[in-house]
């Protein structure tokens, strides 16, 4: 995986090692940037969601959705910008991904292209509090990001957590 292309070394040095990085979570799951090393169980987690995405693409999942899952992109961005993660339980079983793009469409702007949950553990979210919820937009809001995108017209802010209307 191609982590940057144009910058200095010490930029590269500091991608690489944030994507090394993995954000603990409620009930010791985990998130975790994924790597190509991921690729069986992002289409063990494809295969459980089989549901979505025969929806979305007319096909069954198969090695294809795992390859578009990593490499799609909009025209202009690379892989710079691509957040590709991936949730993980305690054992390290993956049970969600979220593929979003940063600065998309616009400046400040991050654009979700997927957000796969393994279907047994959907609908969980309601357990999280806001006060569980507000760290994660205060990191994005650190990283200046004010709008999240994606998944249809749903934007980040008009969202009560983000604190912007």
């Amino acid at each position: 995986m191609v982590y940057c292309t144009s910058s200095t070394p010490e930029k590269k040095l500091r991608l690489k090692q944030m994507r090394r990085e993995t954000l603990p979570l409620v009930n010791d799951y985990m998130i975790r940037y994924l790597t190509l090393a991921d690729h069986i169980q992002v289409l063990n987690l494809c295969e459980r969601c089989a549901d979505y995405i025969e929806l979305v693409t007319g096909d069954k999942p198969g090695p294809e959705t795992v390859q578009s899952i990593f490499t799609e992109l909009p025209a202009g961005k690379t892989y710079n910008d691509k957040l590709l993660l991936g949730i993980f339980t305690p054992g390290e079983k993956l049970i969600g991904i979220l593929d979003a793009i940063r600065h998309y469409p616009t400046e400040h702007e991050w654009y979700l292209n997927l957000l796969l949950l393994d279907p047994a553990k959907r609908n969980l979210g309601r357990r999280l509090t806001p006060a569980r919820r507000a760290p994660m937009v205060q990191r994005l809001r650190r990283k200046n990001v004010y709008r999240f995108r994606g998944l249809g017209h749903l934007s980040w802010s008009g969202c009560p957590l983000s604190g912007r209307s």
